[in-house]
């Protein structure tokens, strides 16, 4: 164990959850024919929230079916790919090249897990939950961790790596700081997965690292009484978003999905009132970290393009930039925050062809 790390009681993973796994592996996935329709039906309601593009941390049988709907012309997102680290040491043989692809369909990078979740008691934490005498689950040590990343490194490829509890985003900033240096100069864009409690001493790392921090405002919307419960006053720095950008840290926003909404609008307004189920009339929880809305629309969007490497042709109204570009009914930048819940997209297009109309 890293000594710069307490140590409380960790959670074991048993058992049961080796056998879901098992019985999972079992069930023949279903085809791409099975599954066309929905994959379609998906990339509509997609455009009609105004999302042209998606991060994917999905296997590879996911990755297969995007490249064949690109090979027929029918892939609606652009979707840039991190794999999973189950496939890393094979990572080139496979072809899992770092930058392999185009501005629609790209590998950028490898996904690791550092710890579990909130939800069930399993994020990694520097002291026990509240009312429990364990402080989570620990799913990869500092040392497999630091293994894991300097073969990434190697391999000149980004990280994107899930970590929800305190102890696990230091475990995994430590980690990313014994590779700054070599990760600058190779143009790395690593990134931690949520950033959902940071320990206040941390949270300086991600600027000083180069480090992106990955969240979902749509996440806080819900787990308020789950941070409440478990984690306290230490709840304070759950959900850092101003806290963050104040840093100097970059902040790119996302939705998890299928865990939350994938809806953008609802998770801006999430970032901007911190709102129980992003209710009006709810209070703001811990309303100094909330953030105004011209951050939170950047980290929709330039700041998701920087992560893998798209600044220059995405995320922004430029010249020479791909004509993403989306059409709304209302003026939200002289309207409350509320109204960004009533919020219609009129218009979509991707690389200037329309992808959604309201009729």
């Amino acid at each position: 164990m890293d000594p710069a790390l307490p140590g409380p009681p960790r959670a074991q993973r048993g058992a049961p959850g080796k056998a879901c796994e098992q019985i999972l592996q079992s069930i023949a996935p279903p085809s791409f024919k099975e599954i066309y329709p929905a994959l379609l039906e998906t990339f509509r309601e997609f455009h009609r929230l105004g999302i042209t593009t998606a991060h994917s941390v999905e296997t590879p049988y996911d990755f297969a079916h995007y490249q064949q709907l690109y090979d027929q012309g029918e892939l609606g997102l652009r979707i840039f790919w991190y794999f999973p680290d189950k496939y890393l040491k094979e990572s080139e043989a496979k072809g899992y090249h770092a930058g392999l692809g185009n501005h629609f369909l790209k590998i950028c990078g490898v996904k690791m897990f550092s710890d579990g979740a909130l939800g069930s008691q399993t994020a990694d934490m520097l002291t026990n939950y509240r009312g429990l005498n364990h402080a989570g689950v620990e799913v990869l040590s500092a040392e497999a961790l630091r293994e894991k990343i300097a073969l990434s490194v190697a391999q000149k490829l980004s990280c994107a790596i899930h970590a929800i509890g305190d102890r696990a985003n230091r475990k995994v900033l430590q980690a990313f700081g014994e590779v700054a240096d070599t990760s600058r100069r190779l143009d790395l864009r690593h990134r931690v997965e949520h950033a959902q409690l940071l320990h206040p001493d941390d949270i300086a790392l991600f600027a000083q690292q180069s480090v992106i921090a990955s969240m979902q405002p749509i996440h806080l919307a819900g787990d308020i009484p789950l941070i409440e419960q478990y984690w306290g006053e230490r709840g304070r720095y759950a959900y850092a978003f101003n806290s963050l950008l104040n840093s100097g840290a970059r902040l790119i926003f996302g939705s998890d999905t299928p865990i939350e909404s994938f809806d953008p609008w609802k998770g801006i307004y999430s970032a901007l009132t911190r709102k129980l189920n992003c209710d009006p009339a709810a209070p703001g929880f811990y309303p100094q970290e909330r953030i105004e809305l011209v951050p939170a629309l950047q980290a929709y969007t330039l700041n998701c393009a920087y992560a893998v490497h798209e600044e220059n042709h995405l995320g922004s109204i430029a010249v020479g930039k791909k004509a993403d570009i989306i059409l709304i009914d209302r003026d939200i930048f002289h309207e409350p925050p509320e109204a960004l819940l009533e919020n219609r997209v009129l218009l979509t297009l991707q690389g200037g062809k329309v992808l959604w109309r309201e009729v």
